[in-house]
């Protein structure tokens, strides 16, 4: 019997276990058994760095949309030939933001394929702004109306009107992005040869989010976002920004009867952010044809519904996003609106280092103003963003300018 490998990022072992079931039809299909591997997402990166290092390993791999721009670098991977699209996608539509991160800035060739998606959402108590007397519809219209409803809760009485995730992972960054895309601003060129987080723009954005720690107490500080998601399950927070699997908790009744009872659920204000994984084939693979119809199953609508509710990772294919709990769901409507209107990161040069070094610029920002709450925050973020800014570009500068000189 044939075989393939193939990788994917899991957070629990009983997902691994659901999604073999789900790769029997695939060898019944086609007689090739699928080898599964799981790896944990925290230790993703570092593992498949390996595949492309020694050249060793799986055939196809789910990878973060923002790591495929480092193995195309490493030469680690396999572009897709207009042919091969075309026998993927077929009459298939996927979300414009995931599959713009199928492809890299200045490069016109298809890197990888857009699997499950996932995005940032505000959660928030109704009854909580029932009380407050705050409009829903006004409250996520814009950054200024999302201030407003946070300074209403506080003057309610409400003890611990807002959390996020304010310490060094890509949460932040996410969130984070939603206002500077929401500003007009933005982190790299389309050609990804200049930076843009310090733009006024992006300052702009910044300023706004950054003003969000007047409704964050001492007790909802420096917490990452499972902790931040576990607290407003608990009832301890009126409002968070997280992803999709804060609602799915909920459904599932892992929050108090209070949250369950009264649960929104709002697009982030601005753009939202889409990041999730992406399907790669390895350039070392010998099972090339293997390797596409493999994607062609895993990018199905029937494997699309399975996967969203094994991985709690949501489908990038736009036609699954009107079927169930979609359709008639208010909450998971709003999902679906947040993963038409979302924006992605687009692959450029260098922007794994890029966005390290932007996810570490936020965390550093974040602590200064939790321990100098009167600093001046446009001030504050200009410098630090202008400083990241300076760096990063003497990079860019040797990579895309210098030999033109």
């Amino acid at each position: 019997m044939e075989s393939i490998a193939l990788t994917v990022m899991y957070n629990l072992r009983d997902q691994v276990r659901l999604f073999e079931d789900v790769l029997q039809e695939f060898t019944r299909l086609t007689g090739a058994k699928v080898h599964v591997r799981a790896i944990p997402w925290e230790q993703g990166w570092s593992e498949l760095l390996k595949v492309a290092l020694y050249k060793l390993g799986p055939d196809v791999s789910a990878v973060g949309t923002s790591w495929v721009e480092g193995m195309v670098t490493m030469e680690a991977l396999r572009p897709f030939s207009a042919r091969e699209v075309d026998h993927i996608k077929s009459d298939r539509k996927f979300l414009d933001a995931s599959w713009g991160t199928c492809l890299l800035a200045g490069d016109e060739r298809v890197w990888s394929i857009p699997w499950l998606a996932d995005t940032r959402l505000v959660y928030y108590r109704r009854d909580l702004f029932a009380e407050a007397g705050i409009d829903e519809r006004e409250a996520f219209s814009s950054c200024e109306g999302f201030l407003e409803a946070l300074e209403k809760l506080g003057k309610a009485g409400v003890e611990v009107p807002f959390s996020i995730s304010t310490v060094a992972e890509y949460p932040l960054l996410h969130t984070a992005a939603s206002f500077v895309w929401g500003a007009g601003g933005d982190f790299m060129s389309q050609d990804g040869r200049d930076v843009l987080f310090n733009t006024p723009e992006s300052i702009e954005g910044l300023a706004c989010y950054y003003s969000l720690h007047r409704f964050i107490p001492p007790q909802a500080r420096f917490l990452n976002d499972d902790a931040v998601s576990q607290v407003f399950r608990m009832g301890k927070v009126a409002v968070t920004i997280s992803g999709q699997w804060v609602l799915l908790s909920v459904n599932q009744g892992d929050a108090v009867p209070e949250v369950v009872e009264n649960l929104g659920v709002a697009p982030i204000p601005g753009v939202p952010f889409v990041g999730g994984a992406n399907l790669v084939v390895w350039q070392h693979s010998r099972y090339h044809s293997l390797a596409l119809e493999l994607i062609r199953f895993l990018t199905s609508m029937k494997v699309q519904e399975t996967c969203f509710r094994i991985f709690w990772m949501l489908p990038t294919r736009v036609e699954v996003l009107y079927g169930e709990p979609f359709a008639t769901d208010v909450n998971w409507q709003a999902v679906r609106d947040s993963l038409l209107r979302g924006k992605a990161f687009k692959g450029a040069y260098m922007w794994g280092m890029v966005e390290d070094a932007l996810v570490n610029t936020l965390a550093s920002i974040w602590e200064t103003i939790f321990a100098e709450p009167k600093v001046d925050i446009r001030k504050l973020v200009k410098e630090r963003m202008d400083a990241l800014a300076s760096s990063i570009s003497s990079s860019l500068y040797d990579r895309f300018w210098k030999k033109k000189v």
